[in-house]
This record gives structure tokens, C-alpha cells and sequence, in this order.
């Protein structure tokens, strides 16, 4: 930007039939002050917020999910569960989130243990603790569920329940760090009564 001259008024004349160039330099000099208080503001942010507040690097929302298979012995072919009964639709809204995380600057992402019969689920919460996740699904029978919770005691880390129906899960064995996503046996049959 050049200096302000009298030089580079406009030739105008005020309403009182006097020069303008009192009137042009006042603006020109607010414009311009206007620009620099900016420059000024956005210097003054990068330098004060946080690292991660100004990071390129998307937000990492690591969600784990640790499940074993349900059994398939059902009275009918079409309640058999799908092999990946669960972890398909946490992979769906994984997938419907980092559409709209594109604009936020997060990235969800999905960690999946899948346990075989006698695996431990403590060791499985273990090692997504071990890679950072603090929002871990669980589709486990009440017992390894209420282990893993217990487990977890005093740790910065969420359940949510998405399978077992037990009510004693949301009454005398309710663990402040599940949330219920399933319903209990006596909301199916409330459900079914009405």
C-alpha cells in the first residue's frame, strides 16, 4: 500500500463548496485501519490458540466395538443374525459421520474386536484403551459386559450396550459408565401388551 498524498484526492467538492480532501483522507485512513486491526486479530489468534485448535489434522473419534457371535439356532431362516450383526451398522453411521465430519474436521472411525468363545473382553478393552478409544459398543452377554464396565471403573471411557436386555443391567447391576441402547425385557413386553 502507498502513502496517503494530498495528491491522490479526487477532485470533489464538499456540500459546503469546500475541497473534499479533509473528508477522502479520513476514510481512506479508517479503510485502511480496518485492514491492519485484522491482519492484526488473526496474527494475535494463531499465535494464542491451542496447537490442536488450529491443526490441519482432522479429529480422530476412535469408537471401538467389542461383540462375540450370537448363537444362529432360530425357529425361523429369517431371525438368523447376519454374520456382522452390529458392527454393519456402527460401520454405517461411522461412514454417514465422516460425511458431515468432512465439514467439521473429524474422522470416525470403528475398532473391532471380535471375540471367539473364551476370548477375555477385559484384554480386548485393554487394547482399545492401549490405542486411545474411549467409546467402546458392547454386545456381550450381561456377565462379560458387567466385567468389562467394572474393568473400566475410574477410567475416562463410555459403554454403551447394544444387545443385552437383562433388567437388573439398568437396575441392581446398572455401572454408571453404560449406557443402554437395547431395550430390557420388560420395555418388549410393555411394547407388546399396548
Amino acid at each position: 500500500m502507498s502513502h496517503l498524498s494530498l495528491d491522490m484526492v479526487p477532485p470533489a467538492i464538499h456540500h459546503d463548496g469546500e475541497p473534499a480532501k479533509d473528508r477522502w483522507l479520513e476514510v481512506e485512513f479508517n479503510r485502511r485501519m480496518r485492514f491492519w486491526t485484522l491482519v492484526a486479530a488473526a496474527l494475535l489468534l494463531a499465535i494464542v490458540l491451542p496447537p490442536q485448535a488450529r491443526a490441519d489434522d482432522p479429529m480422530q473419534i476412535k469408537v471401538g466395538f467389542i461383540r462375540q457371535t450370537h448363537s444362529r439356532e432360530t425357529i425361523s431362516i429369517l431371525d438368523i443374525p447376519a454374520k456382522d450383526d452390529g458392527l454393519a451398522g456402527a460401520q454405517l453411521a461411522a461412514e454417514d459421520n465422516n460425511t458431515t465430519g468432512k465439514f467439521l474436521n473429524q474422522v470416525f472411525t470403528i475398532d473391532d474386536i471380535h471375540l471367539k468363545e473364551g476370548d477375555d473382553p477385559v484384554a480386548a478393552l485393554n487394547t482399545l484403551l492401549g490405542k486411545g478409544v474411549n467409546l467402546i459398543m458392547l454386545d456381550l452377554p450381561p456377565d462379560q459386559m458387567l466385567a468389562v464396565a467394572d474393568a473400566a471403573k475410574g477410567k475416562d471411557v463410555i459403554f454403551f450396550n447394544t444387545s443385552a436386555p437383562e433388567d437388573s443391567l439398568r437396575e441392581e447391576n446398572c455401572r454408571a459408565n453404560v449406557f443402554h441402547i437395547a431395550p430390557t425385557y420388560s420395555m418388549l413386553a410393555d411394547g407388546l401388551a399396548e
